[in-house]
């Protein structure tokens, strides 16, 4: 053998084959084998020196490196967003209702404006929100900067 033909490691599981070929179950059980072989061999290695705490350390490194998090927060609502921006062009009052609020003209006055309320407070959440990001942002780069 060669000195610059690849090692093979040893000890460690095998790659799993091309997906591609894989239905989705054959998928799953593969790498449930794998996830399995790997488990084993923890456990066999440092299954004595690891108590339940350092075992679910490892848990959780598998799990974060599997399973990569999220974006944190809630997700705008698309309507919001339209209707903020609308906002921010200069539409106001009856246009922006008209324009964001489904069967707008069709409600009594009373539910026009719960609608008219509930729009309203979401625009200014967002509104004041984009504020405090936009200040952070100022004096995050003002820190780098200094």
């Amino acid at each position: 053998m060669s000195d610059d033909a690849p090692k093979e490691l040893t000890g460690f599981p095998t790659p799993a084959p091309e997906t591609s070929g894989f239905d989705t179950g054959d998928a799953a059980k593969e790498a449930c084998r794998i996830v399995c072989n790997s488990a084993a061999r923890v456990a066999s290695q440092f299954g004595d020196l690891l108590g339940r705490k350092d075992l679910s350390k490892v848990l959780a490194a598998f799990r974060r490196t599997l399973l990569p998090a999220r974006r944190r927060g809630r997700r705008r609502e698309e309507r919001i967003t339209k209707a903020h921006k609308d906002w921010r062009a200069g539409i106001r009052r009856i246009a922006l209702y008209r324009a964001h609020i489904p069967g707008w003209g069709k409600h009594n006055r009373y539910r026009r404006r719960a609608e008219e309320k509930a729009l309203m407070d979401a625009i200014r959440s967002r509104e004041r929100r984009e504020k405090g990001r936009c200040a952070e942002n100022r004096t995050a780069d003002a820190t780098v900067t200094n």
